[in-house]
């Protein structure tokens, strides 16, 4: 008859109690948070996350080929899927508030491996969409002037927008406030 931490191992290394435990014992789970940005900040960022260059960019195509009514039904049902991610997500941060990303919970209720991969996969795509937006903002300028290559507005941007992240919280929250206007 083996014990309590033999059946652990085999299960897969946790009991299903401690998955579970919404006070936990490390570090992401006990850090306070600090929130320094306003509701109107978070609600523009939002807002400007979604109507964004690759919204302007990317829309005459999918017109093109799907048409007014395919574009509408394609947004709302992709809006459909995110409001339930976006609510089971929310349901989890209350429920566990912890100061890590959503991998923590991956990490939390699956597996760390599980959480690594995500991270990095979660990287990658925002390293990618980072790479679209600079090359989608250097379009539109030089959709107006040709003085400067294209390479030097995504140069340009780039050093503007690492300045602006290293300038604190609430700056980055007033300046994307009055961006997404």
């Amino acid at each position: 008859m083996g014990t309590d931490k033999e059946a652990e191992v085999a299960v897969g290394g946790h009991r299903d109690s401690d998955s579970i435990d919404p006070i936990a014992s490390s570090a992401a789970y006990t850090a306070p948070l600090h929130r320094k940005l306003k509701s109107r900040h978070i609600q523009m960022i939002a807002i400007g996350g979604i109507i964004g260059p690759g919204l302007f960019v990317g829309s005459s195509n999918a017109l093109h080929l799907a048409g007014p009514a395919g574009i509408l039904i394609s947004f709302c049902l992709v809006g459909i899927i995110v409001f339930f991610v976006m609510q089971s997500l929310g349901e989890l941060a209350t429920l566990i508030p912890v100061t890590g990303s959503f991998t923590e919970y991956a990490s939390r209720f699956v597996d760390d491996s599980l959480s690594f991969a995500l991270g990095w996969a979660y990287w990658y795509l925002w390293v990618t969409v980072l790479a679209n937006e600079y090359n989608a903002i250097s379009l539109v300028i030089m959709y107006w002037t040709e003085a400067v290559p294209q390479w030097g507005w995504i140069l340009i941007f780039w050093v503007f927008f690492m300045a602006l992240s290293m300038a604190g919280i609430l700056v980055y929250g007033e300046i994307e406030f009055w961006l997404s206007l």
